[in-house]
């Protein structure tokens, strides 16, 4: 159906009595629908009314509950008569507040059982109060108030209430109901009202539309057909002068890919005039005989591609290579016919030139980073880290991807955490460059939970997105190791010097002290001298005899090893003491395993002195285990270290951290009987054949002491 022109008015003229009978229709339709949902919205309304009074009495039976007994505890515990009057005037409209609620509920025999059941209620509550009153004026205040306190006038009021709450949860429920479907039935009149209106402004708004816009088009026509030409005429000299004025080099071309239209810019970017490059292959601009990019661009517009957008290299008249950002789109015609492609060419080789030094200067720079032997964190002020290199990767054990985000605290043991934050918010607000070893003993957290020490060297820099702090990591795990063995070493020794001095000065006296006493004994038993005397001379001899065993450790310990060195195989030295000490380990529960490398080289050590090692630290394990437990000799070949393992693990008390540092210093000791000198001399032996001993303890789980003997070191002495 053509409904344009004038076609609108003809067609209601045509169809205009089946027209205005079905207005007719929709309208008696309508007006029987509001006038059924009007009749439904005021039921609605009077069923609104009618919950609202239930609950509005409901509230009113319980305030008069809650105002009487507030009116009787106030005059109860002040006796003012005022009080009085307020109670009675309290309980006189209860019994009308329960005829309008029956009378509200005469269509409900549910409800009507459950106000029944609540005026009983009320009542028993206000017959209690009465009691209670009754007892103030005839017993007085106090017996009264024993009353009271029994509960049951409190239990009566959690029933009302309980009872009154459900009802009202009831009225409210059925309340938001018929709400709701009031709601509903308004907004059904009010959108077929809206509709009935709708259809009426429509039909007259399209009657007067067409009447005026058919007046209005030939008028319109004729103001149209005028302008369009001066219009055309003037777009298109700006369209010209805008393509010549362009810096960008603007080419036209037909559907066969030669040059049309060539600007001034065009002229300046190539070198080429428009008369020498009119009708010649866009081709003529690319570098070489192959098939170039420009070449598929312009064959996909073609093809009916919107716009192509591409970068290429191009050359000018004069030969200089170009790189060039081209836009490529299809020209059309008034009917939508595509009649040529026209390209937008703008000069890059500059950009393209900057990119590729950037480039280059990024790629170096990158290789720095990653070369350096030095872990690089760059975190920002926030402290969240933003590049690592490779180093750091290694020496924390997390992949890249694991770092970058995250808090750079996450390096760092938790107990240093709280104290670093707070360094890194001072930093921050006042950087500056801190060099290596600047004074903070710092710790590392590997992602396995390895702590370690390291030393930090800070640094910063500005950027666009606010300042970045540069930290370089080192691990010092070795520097600290030797530096503690080169400070046990020097302790080691000057102690040794000064144990040989004292040994020596106070064995022949001890020893000559120790004889004496022997013989004072021997005659003490001839004689017959006092038995008090007798304990005498042997407490003498006791701690004397101590004095001359730790004169011994003093001498073993100052006297380096001189015995013979020569291939010893340690397993041989293991089975030897542990075959040695076996029968007292299960005098005290204990259980000797032994896990022995058979592929053990031999190393070259003097074989008392090691098996003297290993005895002490089997003894120190024993007693570690006052209720029994396991002891692990375990060998190992580390062919990679070119070193040779031995380890003795138990699973004793362990030790405590406090006291980890000073297992090795001469003298110190936790037993009652010690000389605190095994642990020392056992150190000094390992020392002495360029090995080391490493202790790693759990309180509570055991200790597991470690022996590491260089192959290479043993074969030079």
């Amino acid at each position: 159906m053509n409904l344009r022109g004038g076609g609108v008015i003809r067609w209601l003229t045509r169809y205009r009595a089946g027209l205005a009978f079905s207005l007719a229709a929709g309208l008696l339709l309508a007006i029987g629908i509001i006038a059924f949902s009007a009749r439904t919205l005021v039921q609605r309304q009077e069923t609104l009314l009618h919950i609202t009074l239930v609950l509005t009495e409901l509230d009113g039976v319980l305030s008069a509950v809650v105002d009487a007994e507030a009116a009787q505890r106030g005059l109860l515990m002040t006796g003012d008569q005022r009080y009085l009057a307020s109670y009675v005037e309290r309980l006189g409209p209860v019994d009308d507040r329960f005829k309008a609620l029956r009378a509200l509920t005469a269509d409900d025999a549910r409800r009507q059982q459950q106000v029944d059941t609540l005026e009983r209620l009320v009542a028993g509550r206000l017959a209690e109060l009465r009691e209670t009153e009754r007892l103030r004026r005839e017993r007085g205040t106090e017996e009264a108030r024993r009353h009271v306190r029994t509960g049951r006038g409190l239990y009566q009021t959690d029933q009302i209430w309980t009872m009154v709450t459900a009802l009202k949860a009831e009225e409210r429920q059925q309340l938001t109901e018929e709400s709701a479907r009031h709601a509903t039935e308004a907004l059904r009149v009010f959108l077929v009202l809206t509709a009935l209106a709708g259809a009426a402004v429509l039909v007259l708004a399209l009657l007067v539309v067409e009447s005026r816009r058919r007046a209005g088009e030939i008028r319109a026509t004729r103001d149209v057909l005028q302008s369009q030409v001066a219009e055309h005429e003037k777009t298109s000299a700006l369209l010209a002068s805008i393509v010549q004025s362009s810096d960008a080099a603007i080419i036209g071309l037909g559907l066969d890919g030669r040059v049309l239209t060539w600007n001034a810019g065009a002229e300046r970017l190539y070198g080429y005039r428009q008369e020498e490059i009119r009708d010649r292959p866009v081709d003529a601009l690319c570098p070489g005989p192959q098939p170039h990019e420009v070449t598929a661009g312009l064959d996909r517009v073609l093809r009916g591609q919107a716009v192509e957008r591409l970068e290429c290299e191009q050359v000018t008249r004069e030969g200089r290579r170009l790189h060039v950002f081209m836009t490529l789109s299809p020209i059309r015609d008034g009917t939508d016919a595509m009649v040529g492609v026209s390209i937008v060419a703008r000069d890059i080789t500059a950009r393209k030139a900057a990119e590729e030094a950037l480039r280059r200067s990024e790629a170096t720079s990158r290789a720095f980073l990653e070369s350096v032997s030095e872990s690089i964190v760059v975190a920002d002020a926030a402290g969240r880290i933003l590049l690592v290199n490779a180093r750091t990767e290694k020496l924390f054990g997390y992949a890249r991807a694991e770092l970058i985000g995250q808090p750079v605290e996450m390096l760092i043991p938790a107990a240093l955490r709280a104290r670093h934050v707070a360094h890194r918010a001072s930093y921050m607000a006042a950087p500056r460059t801190r060099s290596m070893g600047r004074g903070l003993d710092l710790a590392g957290l590997k992602k396995d939970g390895t702590e370690f020490p390291v030393e930090v060297s800070l640094s910063y820099v500005e950027t666009d997105e606010g300042m970045r702090a540069i930290a370089f990591l080192t691990d010092i795990s070795e520097r600290v190791a030797f530096q503690k063995a080169a400070r046990q070493a020097d302790k080691l020794a000057a102690l040794g010097t000064l144990s040989a001095g004292i040994a020596h000065e106070i064995n022949n006296p001890i020893g000559i002290i120790t004889s004496r006493v022997e013989v004072m004994m021997l005659e003490a038993e001839e004689e017959g001298l006092p038995a008090e005397m007798q304990k005498d001379l042997e407490v003498i001899l006791r701690h004397a005899r101590r004095v001359a065993v730790i004169t011994q450790g003093l001498l073993s310990f100052a006297r380096q090893s001189s015995g013979t060195r020569e291939p010893v195989n340690l397993n041989r030295v293991a089975e030897e003491i542990a075959q040695l000490v076996r029968k007292d380990m299960s005098r005290a529960r204990v259980e000797v395993i032994m896990k022995l490398d058979d592929t053990l080289p031999p190393i070259v050590a003097d074989a008392n002195a090691i098996s003297q090692v290993l005895l002490n630290l089997l003894t120190n394990a024993r007693s570690a285990m006052p209720e029994g437990g396991q002891i692990t000799i375990e060998t190992s070949h580390l062919a990679a270290a070119r070193s040779v393992r031995l380890a003795v693990r138990d699973t004793g008390s362990g030790i405590a951290p406090e006291i980890m540092p000073k297992i090795f210093d001469p003298f110190y000791t936790t037993k009652p009987e010690g000389t605190g000198l095994g642990l020392a001399i056992s150190h000094s032996i390992v020392h002495d054949h360029h090995g080391t001993m490493d202790v790693r303890s759990e309180v509570g789980k055991g200790s597991t002491f470690t022996l590491t003997f260089p192959l290479e070191a043993a074969r030079k002495d």
